[in-house]
């Protein structure tokens, strides 16, 4: 009796022990399936937020383009010389200088100047990138065209800038479809020339459709407008509805829910709607403050419902291999459990057993955290490179305006040279020589100035790769270095509106690896100007100074006016994974790596300075040995 009593015990608790193995094995299931479609989930927010950027940026820059192209037109010699209220309008050479830019300039459409009653007085067409000049007896009035009527109404300096729509030709839509975008400024305010207005046709198709090329399986790209008709779209008959008169082909009209979503919204990055995974953001097509009105368009990003139920699936399975596999292995535990107190000697085995897999374990787990550090050397050196590489292409556009400034002024000196031989042929006059010698000096000058330009961008641009290639220990120019890294770093954060200064000591010179102390102050800068402003900071400044403490350390202090760093994460601020910006897909590894390259590469202490206001990173740095010249050593003879 006793013995069965004892027997119906056990197998009660290995009843009891099942249904805790049920129970963990279905909590275990829905936090599997729960990892799973938040990182399926995440994957597709990443890949939503790339294709906005990349679309944006693509907009950016064409558009900054066109500004930089009509305040050019409206700077060029010639054109001001042949528009001059005194003299009798020289349409023959406003239409060279068009025919000029229309040559060198890609997607240019129409270069006009239309007197103050809209009447067309110069005008230049461009097809396929060949420029020809229209006949006056092809000029036509636009006095009673909306560009024209909103346009004259904008004073310079101020640009006025047009919806984008299909371009019409004799009252009809060319085909194929040339998506227009028209750019004007007014001549005739306080600078001596003739009323009038200088307009710019400009195709953005070609961009419209690298940002179509953009679109993914996985993220489905959308471009509207302010009053939601599609421009680029998955399906390409549902754009332009506007220009085609069909109303119904619209954002508001076919997702009402998500277009109120979009107007009370300036983004939104992996909002679900009927199944649906979307994100968006609103462009606005210029910054400057000189391009009115400000116009703007929507991107958006959607990945398909059936997309998005196949992700689900696929984290059903996982989970689904979890729960079953934790109910196989507890039901083998219960059985164990049960069968081990019928017999030690069982027990004794399994447990033996147990010792075996938990070496084997250890050992995994050994090599697998010398893996770790392995891909956290890796992490940190391709995030140099890639810092560098973002920091090439912002030098490459800085290196366009002074090199095509330089090329302009070049092309202008040459005219004034025809000119002159033109003049000696028919009887060279002293006023003709003195105009040619004003404008030859001034072109020249101006050729120059843009030439000295490119070539402290390049010089700077050269000592700061040389520095970030090598991690040797060299004699450092503090004050130098950081002049290179301000120059890099310039091109790519400009439009924030953020100032850089260097206020460090002019002859502060040490031994270190400046390529390493580079990176360093790089990210601490780029840190500051992500964490502690926001997108519309004025009188922003970050600060890097530094100077010698002693014959053996040096100080250098990067700070900022900006929010400064919560009271929760300065603790742990130069922890793995911690970041106050996790919604922007910042994964807390940027003031880890630099607590690693200060304290472990350049053997030196870093710390989070507390203040009022902003926030201020202090390192000291030793001032290292100069590296012993082998060469020297080899060739001493012995005492």
């Amino acid at each position: 009796m006793n013995s069965a009593r004892i027997l119906m015990k056990l197998r009660l608790k290995s009843v009891f022990f099942f249904v805790v193995v049920l129970l963990l094995a279905f909590l275990s299931g829905v936090v599997a399936y729960n990892l799973q479609a938040l990182g399926k989930n995440r994957a597709l927010i990443s890949e939503h937020s790339e294709v906005l950027n990349h679309a944006s940026l693509l907009l950016y820059q064409e558009l900054a383009e066109l500004e930089d192209i009509m305040r050019l037109i409206t700077s060029n010699a010639l054109f001001i010389d042949s528009l001059r209220q005194e003299k009798p309008l020289n349409t023959a050479t406003v239409a060279d200088v068009f025919v000029r830019y229309g040559k060198v300039i890609n997607n240019m459409l129409q270069l006009r100047w239309l007197d103050e009653n809209g009447t067309e007085r110069v005008r230049v067409n461009v097809q396929s990138g060949r420029p020809f000049i229209v006949a006056e007896e092809g000029l036509q009035p636009k006095g009673d065209r909306y560009y024209f009527i909103d346009g004259i109404q904008v004073a310079a300096p101020k640009l006025y800038i047009s919806p984008l729509d299909l371009n019409i030709e004799h009252q009809r839509i060319v085909v194929p479809y040339e998506p227009t975008i028209r750019i004007s400024i007014r001549t005739g305010d306080q600078d001596g020339l003739r009323k009038g207005l200088l307009i710019i046709n400009y195709n953005l198709g070609p961009v419209l459709q690298q940002i179509q090329q953009l679109s993914k399986d996985n993220a489905q790209l959308q471009l509207t407008d302010s009053d939601g008709f599609w421009m680029v779209h998955p399906d390409a008959t549902m754009c332009w509805g506007r220009d085609l008169h069909k109303p119904q082909m619209n954002q508001a009209k076919q997702a009402p829910q998500l277009w109120s979503l979009i107007n009370q919204h300036r983004s939104l990055i992996g909002q679900k709607y009927q199944g649906k995974l979307v994100s968006f953001q609103h462009i606005q097509i210029s910054k400057s403050g000189y391009v009115v009105p400000e116009r703007e368009f929507i991107l958006l990003t959607s990945t398909p419902s059936n997309v998005v139920s196949t992700l689900r699936r696929d984290a059903m399975l996982p989970a689904a291999l979890v729960a079953i596999v934790i109910v196989f292995l507890g039901t083998g535990f219960v059985l164990r459990d049960y069968q081990s107190r019928s017999t030690v000697h069982a027990i004794a085995a399994r447990l033996q057993q147990e010792m075996v897999e938990l070496r084997r374990v250890n050992r995994l787990l050994d090599s697998t955290l010398k893996q770790q550090q392995m891909l956290k050397d890796d992490l940190a050196e391709s995030k140099r490179l890639s810092s560098l590489g973002m920091m090439v292409a912002g030098v490459s556009h800085e290196l366009n305006t002074p090199i095509g400034g330089a090329l302009l002024a070049v092309t202008g000196v040459e005219e004034q040279l025809q000119l002159l031989q033109t003049a000696i042929e028919k009887g060279l006059t002293k006023s003709a020589l003195e105009q040619f010698l004003q404008r030859t000096n001034a072109g020249l000058q101006l050729a120059d100035k843009n030439l000295l330009q490119a070539n402290v961008i390049i010089k700077s641009f050269r000592r700061l790769t040389l520095a970030r290639t090598g991690d040797d220990v060299r004699e450092c120019f503090l004050a130098e270095l950081v002049t290179d890294l301000i120059n890099g770093l310039t091109p790519m954060i400009k439009k924030s509106g953020i100032r850089l200064v260097n206020r460090v000591e002019p002859q502060l010179c040490f031994w270190s690896q400046p390529g390493i102390l580079s990176q360093v102050l790089q990210n601490l800068v780029l840190n500051a100007i992500e964490h502690g402003f926001d997108e519309k900071t004025e009188n922003g400044w970050v600060t890097i100074s530094g100077h010698r403490v002693d014959a053996e350390w040096v100080e250098l202090t990067v700070s900022d006016n900006g929010k400064g760093v919560a009271a929760e994460l300065q603790d742990s601020i130069f922890d793995p994974f911690v970041t106050s910006n996790r919604a922007k897909q910042h994964t807390g590894l940027g003031l880890h790596l630099v607590h690693q390259w200060v304290t472990q590469c350049l053997m030196g202490q870093i710390h989070l300075a507390a203040g009022q206001g902003g926030a201020s990173f202090v390192m000291r740095l030793p001032n290292g040995e100069p590296p012993v010249d082998e060469s020297t050593i080899a060739t001493e003879k012995p005492a």
